[in-house]
């Protein structure tokens, strides 16, 4: 097994205890990252984030962000949004994730620089 995960609820919440071996998450893990506790979504964390290569992290970022962000931004813009934001550091994402206003305030300004640019190109 190149992979084993443990996972137990502890004061309510699911946390996942890997062992010192761990080189990899498995999908699994990765899936419950991304869509969270099914009775509540806990928020990620800078320990979530550790087992993941630089990609994974933030793919794992944009999978929680994205639904937010479409919600502000709309569906058609979502997607650009997301990824303009996902270039900041990983820390400065996570505590977008659990500040709605923060979060609204880099959707504001995405949305801005995309109507700029597109004000330029015409």
């Amino acid at each position: 097994f190149s992979t084993i995960i443990m996972q137990r609820r502890v004061h309510g919440e699911f946390r996942s205890h890997f062992l010192s071996s761990l080189q990899r998450p498995t999908k699994q893990h990765l899936l419950h990252l991304a869509m969270g506790n099914s009775q509540e979504e806990r928020p990620l964390t800078a320990a979530d984030l550790v087992p993941l290569s630089p990609r994974a992290q933030k793919q794992l970022i944009g999978v929680r962000m994205f639904p937010m962000v479409k919600k502000m931004a709309g569906e058609e813009r979502a997607s650009k949004v997301t990824g303009m934001i996902l270039e900041m550091e990983n820390g400065d994402l996570l505590k977008l994730l659990r500040s709605e206003s923060e979060l609204q305030t880099w959707v504001d300004e995405a949305l801005e620089l995309l109507d700029a640019t597109m004000n330029e190109q015409q």
